[in-house]
């Protein structure tokens, strides 16, 4: 408890006056401190042990330090070496344990460092200030640990009851002091001290654990003397949670309520003004005109004056209490991200109330009031994500085209495509939506982000799901292209060679030389294309439609796909390729014949007009198994309402969704008839169960409906 006691009045030593400003935004005092960090629900992310290696030359007073620290008493006989010393989580202020090492000096200085950055967390580097030579060897020290794995080290000048502070006199001792501070980062504080009379011994250990737990360097870049970018977007984050208008501007309220859940005290109104006064005169530009709030700059100043003036706890406790970690990555509790558990049968969609949001932050970030998000706007809106990509974009293995706009020569999206996006990501990967709405602040403890919903109910899901078949990979995207293009130039087709490879002309997975367009060198080396968008169905409303390819290189696994996910399969043809309708009557003879279809005949790239014109006439007059609509890319918006209708006309349901009716069927017809028999031969009622198979044995026998009074052999 002794040990436990000096460290706590070490941290009350720490400069907190009322008229420091950076103090306003602090605990009321150290035992708020102590208790908010002793919350393991607050701070659960910090250390749990504290490894403290004492290094030095010799008869420096290492041991003794350490004697000191524990006994609170000078002793003039201590052991040459202290063996490991633990201070228990209880009697830590931190509730985390201290584990202190001593060396011996008769090991090589080498192998001491070499030793103690591999174990520590933290090195106390001692000298004696009687001796000024041990005070040059400092930097030979130092040179050491650099070579090594660089840990915190807390610089300690011990015996100063002996000479006072006599050696701070000398200009070399200052000026080799600054030029240490200076080369070595890793050196985070220096202490003076007195292991007789028990001056500042408990500091010098404070400060090394203090350095382990609140961690300067992720918060903050010394030589370029400014926040580090992982802490920037880290204090975004913090900003936006709690500036819960959406206004980007922290209201004295919203200031208390960060003030409060943070460190568990409220600031008083006097404190208020004196914080928004001093920063209106430090940076002006942090704060609004009528002094009523603060903007993301004079936050983030608050941020960089608790670090100026050596306070990172306060800075840690913040972002523990939201879930960072020393690195600054953000440790997602299990539960915001787990999948809400569905039937085979049931498709992810978004719930009303993350579309609500997604609607707010939509009008939040529409800074122009356009209508419509700019990249630079979407760049602001995922900055505080760990990934700043939108969502849609960060699946690797699929490329998702969307409608843009051109807003002002630049590429925008609209709130539709917003929200469509949103939805197709939902319907690949639910987690990675709920992963970046909690990245985003979403409060899905009120209501949740994903629902399920039956697949085969005609007003279930907003979105209904088409795979395409067949075509090379340039029909594909001249089918898809209509769909997102409408307003849009990201794809539309440049000329760039007339010339084609004979040798590739029945490669269905090939793209045509002459339909690429400036994005088209990405398209061709995607795995899977896919293009979603709002759909008018004039008659059941607005709908949005998923369009995704399927390669010609069939498997099991993308027979299953389909067959789970499709609410209809679009299959291309293109005359001009050999067999094609060959193997598109073989794909669709294997699937599964509830799912919805339609078959499109595609324009080929070479084609003349005369050739597509005579090729249609075949069409109509041939008696082939299927009656192809020609897809006019001038006029697509009646094939794509076509999708959607025919889509919700024909759900698919899956195997298990009428398996189990037809099971619960078969078991009550089996249990009838087994009652009816036991209700006119209950003799011969045995004799008949054990001749049942062992399945329909043991079904019955679950029922308890029927106990038998012969005993068989249920395996006969």
């Amino acid at each position: 408890m002794r040990a436990s006691h000096s460290i706590s009045n070490a941290q009350g030593a720490v400069d907190v006056k009322i008229e420091n400003p950076t103090s306003v935004l602090t605990e009321s005092d150290d035992t708020d401190t102590d208790r908010h960090s002793r919350n393991p629900q607050t701070v659960p992310l910090k250390p749990q042990t504290v490894h403290i290696e004492v290094l030095g030359d010799e008869k420096v007073g290492k041991t003794s330090l350490i004697c000191s620290l524990v006994s609170r008493h000078f002793n003039e006989r201590v052991p040459p070496t202290l063996l490991n010393v633990q201070i228990p989580a209880e009697e830590s202020d931190e509730d985390v344990v201290i584990s202190i090492t001593d060396t011996s000096s008769t090991k090589p200085v080498v192998q001491r460092v070499t030793d103690a950055t591999k174990r520590s967390d933290a090195i106390l580097l001692v000298y004696d200030l009687t001796r000024l030579e041990t005070f040059h060897r400092v930097q030979r020290w130092l040179e050491l640990i650099a070579k090594q794995k660089p840990v915190a080290v807390v610089l300690v000048a011990n015996k100063a009851d002996l000479c006072g502070s006599i050696q701070k006199s000398h200009s070399s001792y200052a000026n080799q002091m600054r030029h240490i501070f200076n080369k070595y980062e890793f050196v985070v504080a220096t202490v003076e001290c007195s292991t007789k009379v028990f001056a500042e011994v408990a500091r010098a250990f404070y400060l090394a654990q203090k350095a382990v737990l609140y961690p300067r360097e992720p918060l903050y870049n010394s030589k370029e003397r400014k926040i580090q970018p992982k802490c920037v977007k880290a204090i975004r984050r913090v900003f936006r949670l709690y500036n819960r208008a959406g206004n980007g501007i922290m209201t004295r309220e919203e200031l208390n309520d960060y003030q409060q859940d943070c460190f568990g005290v409220r600031l008083l109104p006097e404190e208020l003004d004196t914080l928004v006064e001093y920063l209106s005169h430090t940076i002006s530009s942090g704060v609004t005109q009528d002094s009523r709030g603060l903007y993301f700059e004079g936050f983030l100043h608050l941020w960089k004056l608790f670090i100026d003036r050596n306070r990172p706890e306060s800075c840690w406790q913040v972002l523990r209490s939201l879930g960072y970690s020393n690195n600054l990555i953000l440790e997602i509790p299990s539960g915001r991200i787990t999948v809400p558990t569905h039937e085979e049968n049931q498709t992810a969609k978004l719930s009303v109330s993350a579309t609500e949001y997604l609607t707010r932050l939509f009008s939040q970030f529409d800074v122009d009031r356009d209508g419509y998000l700019s990249d630079h706007e979407l760049a602001d809106i995922f900055s505080i994500v760990d990934d700043p990509q939108p969502p849609w974009l960060c699946q690797s293995n699929q490329t998702l085209l969307f409608e843009k706009t051109l807003v002002q020569g630049k590429d925008a999206i609209s709130l539709k495509t917003w929200l469509a996006c949103w939805l197709a990501v939902a319907q690949e990967n639910p987690q990675h939506v709920l992963k970046v709405l909690f990245y985003l602040g979403y409060d899905d403890k009120e209501a949740p982000a994903i629902e399920y919903t039956k697949r085969f109910t005609k007003h279930g899901s907003p979105m209904v799901r088409c795979f395409l078949v067949g075509g090379t990979r340039s029909d594909r995207l001249r089918f898809l292209q209509p769909l997102v293009c409408k307003q849009s130039t990201t794809l539309s087709p440049e000329k760039v060679s007339s010339e084609s490879n004979p040798a590739d002309a029945n490669d269905p997975e090939r793209l045509s030389p002459d339909v690429k367009t400036d994005t088209f060198a990405e398209l061709e080396t995607a795995a899977v294309l896919q293009a979603v968008n709002e759909i008018d169905t004039e008659r059941d409303g607005k709908k949005y439609l998923l369009i995704s390819e399927v390669k010609a290189q069939f498997d099991s696994m993308a027979f299953e796909e389909i067959e789970k996910r499709a609410d209809i399969i679009c299959f291309l043809y293109n005359p001009m390729i050999k067999d094609a309708a060959m193997r598109i009557s073989d794909i669709d003879t294997v699937l599964d014949s509830s799912i919805a279809r339609q078959y499109i005949m595609v324009r080929p790239d070479n084609a003349t007009d005369d050739e597509w014109r005579n090729t249609l006439l075949r069409s109509e007059h041939s008696s082939q198994k299927y009656r192809w609509q020609p897809f006019d890319p001038a006029n697509p918006e009646d094939t794509y309402r076509k999708l959607v209708r025919n889509a919700q006309q024909t759900r698919p349901i899956s195997s298990s969704s009428w398996s189990r009716p037809i099971a619960s069927l078969i078991a009550v017809g089996v249990i009838t008839t087994v009652g009816l028999l036991m209700y006119r031969r209950p003799g011969a009622m045995e004799v008949w169960l054990a001749k049942l198979s062992p399945a329909i044995t043991e079904l019955l026998l679950r029922t308890h409906l029927y106990k038998p009074t012969l005993k068989f052999d249920k395996n006969r």
